[in-house]
């Protein structure tokens, strides 16, 4: 497919190009913000690799705040248990679960799936 350039056109192109020489005269960004946008030249991805990344890590958070506030409340039980003088066994753990006193047991898995230990979760 031709530009429309004829060879003679694209010789004197070029030669007016390397007396100019513009990359000589090149400096680049100048300011701290300049400098941090080049920076970013070379990345890959752009909007959605980014929306990921974001949503990845709220993921996390997400999780991350489901099993504090399941911990929260199994210290809580506990706390309010002892105070009290009453049971504070894996067994009474089990039951306040099943009659909705804490969490139901599928709040109490980790990121792989896995059931998490009563015993486990009890700080001694």
């Amino acid at each position: 497919m031709s530009t429309g350039w004829s060879d003679q056109r694209k010789a004197d192109a070029a030669l007016r190009i390397h007396e100019w020489a513009p990359w000589k005269k090149s400096t680049g960004p100048k300011t701290p913000e300049g400098k941090a946008v080049v920076a970013q030249n070379g990345q890959k991805g752009g909007t959605r690799a980014n929306y990921r990344k974001a949503m990845t890590c709220l993921s996390q958070i997400s999780r991350d705040r489901a099993r504090f506030d399941l911990f929260a409340s199994i210290i809580a039980w506990t706390k309010q248990r002892n105070d009290a003088g009453l049971d504070d066994s894996n067994e009474a753990l089990e039951i306040a679960i099943r009659n909705g006193k804490l969490p139901p047991a599928s709040a109490w898995k980790d990121s792989k799936g896995e059931r998490f230990g009563a015993a486990a979760l009890r700080t001694s």
